[in-house]
């Protein structure tokens, strides 16, 4: 689609990607409507004198039957009997913009920039370099204290770093704009899937793959579409449409747009889960 060479010619890798991102949040948003126990609740707690809870009560969150990995400031708390108890939302504002913001805005770049990528080098070398991710996976995971360092992760980054160079060196048709793409790409992969780690893990809010695409879909489709209108304009996306709307039809054209976030939906849902 995004290459010049012959098929569709189509080069707005962005505004694709970030239509993709509304398919998602659309077919997420389907998923919680059609199975109400997946949707995200309220924590409830007993509040002190003066509408605090009280650190000491046996619902606090330092209570020994809180789940160790979920955050303290949303941790659904246990309900004791009492009748003087506080409904909070599991998604706060804060939540929202320190945790969901960072970590879509990582994958839809991650995303978008992959794909972009496609318009300078083959699928064969892009799947080569972006092989890569999983040195930067594990790098990341030692930032954030996923994983603990050892001698024998160290080493699998060693190698695989010294793998992707060699086959740079290797490739025929090097464009370095393409490899600039989607090396960064692959940055933000392994940053994108370390905060994801932390999102399911200790937030019930989204604690299940299609809460989570819910969330982070509007912020991947912002973070996309603001890049897509300073990189590839929407006037230039609208003739483009309008070309292949002539060659394929309105409705292929469209279906080749769409289809695709379908795919993404299933496989970014497999992938959380």
């Amino acid at each position: 689609m995004f290459s010049k060479e012959p098929n569709l010619n189509f080069p707005f890798p962005l505004f694709v990607t970030s239509i993709h991102m509304i398919v998602q949040f659309c077919l997420a948003s389907l998923v919680l409507y059609l199975i109400p126990h997946l949707r995200p609740g309220y924590s409830v707690s007993r509040p002190r004198k003066g509408g605090r809870s009280s650190p000491s009560s046996p619902s606090s969150p330092s209570s020994p039957n809180k789940p160790s990995n979920y955050d303290e400031d949303v941790t659904l708390l246990e309900d004791n009997g009492s009748t003087n108890q506080v409904k909070k939302p599991l998604m706060t504002k804060r939540f929202y913009l320190t945790r969901i913001t960072p970590c879509g805005l990582a994958t839809g770049l991650d995303i978008g920039l992959g794909n972009m990528s496609l318009k300078f080098i083959t699928l064969a070398f892009y799947t080569m370099c972006k092989s890569s991710s999983l040195a930067f996976v594990l790098i990341f995971a030692f930032i954030f204290h996923l994983e603990k360092p050892t001698l024998k992760l160290v080493s699998i980054i060693t190698i695989m770093t010294a793998g992707v160079v060699m086959m740079v060196f290797g490739e025929v048709k090097f464009v370095w704009q393409g490899f600039a793409l989607v090396m960064t790409a692959s940055m933000l992969s392994g940053l994108r899937w370390s905060l994801t780690q932390l999102l399911l893990l200790r937030n019930p809010a989204t604690g299940n793959p299609f809460s989570s695409i819910f969330f982070l879909a509007p912020v991947m489709f912002v973070g996309l579409l603001g890049t897509a209108l300073s990189v590839e304009g929407f006037g230039n996306f609208s003739d483009g449409f309008n070309v292949l709307a002539d060659k394929k039809g309105v409705f292929v054209s469209l279906g080749l747009i769409v289809f695709p976030g379908f795919v993404a939906f299933c496989m970014t849902a497999s992938e959380f889960a």
